[in-house]
């Protein structure tokens, strides 16, 4: 081999280990550097806090907030789930955690969590006026007049509860009048069927029961003040594993319900793009405009009072007292739990130190 020959393989061969060397060096630094990394897990998107949505004025802000992108805003993935053709079911769901939160009534919230507390409400929705009520046939003009009528009531809910205080105070006790079971959402359909002199329903069911059978309502919920808030109410668990989102839901919360009052007409429109399950297409505006007179949305500052310790018909703690009395004197129950712990002002404190 010739001297130049030679001298070139020998570079050949220098740049050939070189190109060898500088690529193990480089596999091994990327090995290591896998092994490194797969030793920390990989962080996970938080799952969507599921709320439920319903026709019903107090969770008119959930989709509200969707629809606006205040959710998004605030950093809060949100999935709605529409409860509006099941309300008794819902509850299995929030207890069974397929639901993160669900406006109930305060009387749900407090049957819930007999034995132990799991649920918590968190914040005060709506105060139902002429929402829920009992609707009677025309002869009949006020609650004394249904002495040994057919009422219809679901059983053991909470206008079962609305129903005997109504007709406690209108002087009837529970065996001067006859309960007649059926499911509040069939009322509609079997009213008639059923030989029904009167039953107490919610909105739209109240409604739509009144005038197929040409009912007049004799009773609503304005009648006994303090009787029907809605409570947004989440699992306990929830309060600490999603502080965060929970605090990012409740300033979208604040920001739909500010547009709700502000613009009631536009927010309207917004949910009248939802095709709920309980209704065969969708409501229009000016129907859900008539729902919202009859049931008040409540602000910050209803929240404020309502979290307040006091026995005034705006707090919740005077309410939860007073179905402990109701569930002691009329069905013998004694509750067996600070009638505190099933209230968590925490997010609305919290919501207030943020402005």
């Amino acid at each position: 081999m010739s001297k130049n020959n030679l001298h070139k393989f020998y570079r050949w061969l220098k740049i050939t280990l070189a190109v060898l060397i500088l690529g193990g060096a480089g596999f091994l630094g990327w090995f290591f550097f896998v092994q490194k990394t797969a030793d920390f897990p990989v962080a996970e998107t938080p799952l969507p806090l599921r709320l439920a949505i319903d026709v019903w004025p107090g969770n008119f802000w959930v989709i509200v907030a969707q629809k606006k992108g205040y959710f998004a805003e605030e950093g809060v993935s949100v999935e709605m789930k529409d409860v509006s053709a099941d309300y008794d079911g819902s509850l299995d769901e929030l207890t069974r955690g397929e639901l993160d939160a669900n406006v109930l009534a305060l009387y749900d919230l407090i049957e819930l969590n007999r034995g132990k507390v799991n649920l918590v409400g968190i914040l005060v929705t709506d105060t139902s006026l002429e929402a829920e009520g009992i609707a009677a046939k025309p002869e009949f003009a006020r609650l004394s007049d249904l002495r040994g009528k057919r009422v219809g009531v679901n059983p053991e809910s909470y206008l079962d509860f609305y129903l005997e205080l109504a007709m406690a105070n209108a002087g009837l006790a529970a065996g001067d009048y006859v309960k007649v079971p059926v499911n509040t959402d069939d009322l509609p359909e079997e009213f008639g069927d059923k030989n029904l002199d009167a039953a107490i329903a919610w909105q739209p069911t109240l409604g739509e029961m009144e005038v197929k059978y040409n009912l007049k309502r004799i009773f609503t919920a304005a009648d006994i003040e303090g009787l029907s808030p809605g409570i947004l109410v989440i699992p306990l668990s929830l309060a600490d594993s999603r502080a965060d989102d929970l605090s990012g839901m409740m300033k979208a919360w604040y920001r739909a319900t500010e547009f709700i009052k502000s613009n009631p007409e536009e927010a309207m429109a917004l949910v009248s793009e939802v095709e709920f399950e309980s209704y065969p297409g969708h409501y229009a505006p000016e129907e859900l405009l008539a729902l919202m007179e009859e049931d008040k949305i409540n602000d910050l500052q209803d929240n404020l009072t309502a979290f307040s310790f006091s026995m005034g018909s705006g707090s919740l703690y005077g309410s939860v007292q007073n179905v402990a009395r109701y569930l002691k004197k009329n069905r013998d129950i004694e509750l067996d739990f600070d009638i505190k712990a099933v209230l968590n002002p925490r997010f609305i404190q919290l919501l207030k130190s943020s402005f």
